[in-house]
């Protein structure tokens, strides 16, 4: 599960922002960059009430740190396909 599907459980990244009371913006970039920052996890766990797990949070950022390094490294082997 990305981060974007678990905001998307409580109704998306300005229903968390207006339930946290935080800008909507600092949610939003939440879930473009797949992860949530460590000084806002206790909270925003706090607020999922068990529905989500901090096992969740790490397992969605280690998806997509994976995904990263795959195109990262796709994009290497095609820049070096185009040298040759």
């Amino acid at each position: 599960m990305t981060i974007g599907e678990i905001l998307d459980m409580f109704g998306g990244p300005t229903a968390v922002a207006l339930r946290l009371g935080i800008p909507p913006t600092t949610v939003s970039n939440w879930k473009a960059r797949e992860s949530i920052p460590q000084r806002y996890q206790a909270e925003f766990l706090k607020f999922a009430d068990g529905k989500v797990t901090a096992e969740m949070l790490v397992e969605a950022y280690q998806i997509e740190k994976a995904k990263r390094a795959a195109a990262a490294k796709m994009a290497e082997e095609m820049a070096e396909e185009t040298d040759a």
